[in-house]
Formats: structure tokens, C-alpha cells, sequence
């Protein structure tokens, strides 16, 4: 019996101590009009992607599913009213995110407040 108690302790801690891993490929975002395309591409600790009508690029920290994301620029073409403040929203949302989870070949960004942005892998 004691042999299974241990034996049983090792397997949680050991699910306990297993990280996520690393962010890696290209996601685009769920849910936007037809017409928005919002995606992000991980590589290392660097990412980039379409913010709807830009192109934006920066890197990232990720501890266990513990983000943060320090956007360091991105290109400043004009576009449709309703995609630049679907781009506007999309970075200051990317921003504030604290926590990432992945399940499958779905990839979610959450903040303090609750907002997920939720990706497909593509």
C-alpha cells in the first residue's frame, strides 16, 4: 500500500511540475467580420501578425501560462473606420494580457478583467 501512496505522489507531482509549452506557429484570431483578419505568429520569444489592417511585431515572456507581450512596433497604413478600430482594440487588448491557455489547436489570451481573445491555429 505504501509503495502505491508513493508511487501515486510521484505522478502528481510530476503533472504538477510539467510546463506548458513553449508558443509556437500561427493563430488566427475567432470571431472578428469576414472582412477582419487578425492573426499572430510566434517564433522564439519573438511574434508578429496582422492586426487587421497593420502589420505589428514585438516579443513576449511566458512563464507556465503566466504572458506578457511588449509590442515594439508596427506599420501605419490607413484603412476601412471599422477595421482600424478593430486593429485598435487588438492592440491595446494584446497589452493586458496576463494569461495564455492552449487546448488543442485553440490558443487563448486572457487579462485581469475576464477579456479573452480566442486564435485558431492555422
Amino acid at each position: 500500500m505504501r509503495k502505491i501512496l508513493r508511487l501515486l505522489l510521484v505522478f502528481i507531482l510530476f503533472g504538477c511540475m510539467q510546463k506548458q509549452e513553449a508558443l509556437n506557429g500561427e493563430y488566427k484570431m475567432s470571431g472578428l467580420d469576414d472582412d477582419a483578419e487578425v492573426t499572430i505568429v510566434f517564433n522564439g520569444t519573438e511574434f508578429s501578425g496582422s492586426s487587421g489592417v497593420n502589420r505589428y511585431f514585438g516579443s513576449f515572456e511566458q512563464s507556465d501560462n503566466k504572458i506578457k507581450f511588449n509590442v515594439a512596433g508596427s506599420t501605419m497604413m490607413m484603412g476601412p473606420r471599422h477595421l482600424m478600430q478593430i486593429e485598435q482594440d487588438y492592440l491595446k487588448n494584446l497589452q493586458e494580457v496576463e494569461e495564455c491557455y492552449t487546448t488543442d489547436d485553440t490558443l487563448v489570451l486572457k487579462n485581469s478583467k475576464g477579456l479573452e481573445l480566442k486564435f485558431n491555429k492555422l
